[in-house]
């Protein structure tokens, strides 16, 4: 390989970069406003996501499933957290095709189905990844099915 060619390959390996930082920035930021994104406050990002409110207290039957979603960036899966009382709590892998609007794109959104058996409570608890941030926490409350 002479040099030229050498040139050529590494002119293609940044015109390729550039390329998939451009579609990276169109997908997350279609309109073109980063700043304002960055400016939206934690309850704007919450609900972007369709969060269950952060403190909140929900009734469930055993086996049944409950959507939890949350903005990746500000609360990662891998900061998650469960106290059981009873009850268990299990990630119900989804190969299921969930409809996301580009909002929910736009917001970092994560959702997790997650599925309840027992009897008891589950509290799951999500610090966030900006320490200025309170941490996540919802309430499941597990009862038998009549």
């Amino acid at each position: 390989m002479d040099s030229r060619s050498g040139v050529y390959v590494i002119a293609g390996f940044a015109a390729l970069a550039l390329l998939l930082a451009l579609a990276a920035y169109h997908v997350f930021f279609r309109d073109g406003d980063e700043a304002a994104f960055n400016a939206l406050s934690l309850e704007e990002r919450m609900a972007m996501c369709r969060s269950l409110p952060n403190g909140s207290s929900h009734e469930v039957r055993t086996a049944e499933r409950l959507f939890i979603n949350l903005p990746e960036d500000i609360y990662p899966y891998a900061h998650r957290s469960f106290v059981f009382e009873g009850a268990r709590a299990a990630l119900v892998p989804s190969g299921e095709a969930l409809y996301i609007d580009e909002s929910f794109k736009r917001g970092h959104c994560v959702t997790h189905l997650y599925e309840f058996s027992g009897e008891g409570s589950v509290e799951l608890v999500v610090s966030s990844a900006r320490h200025a941030l309170p941490e996540y926490r919802v309430y499941v409350s597990v009862v038998a099915n009549e």
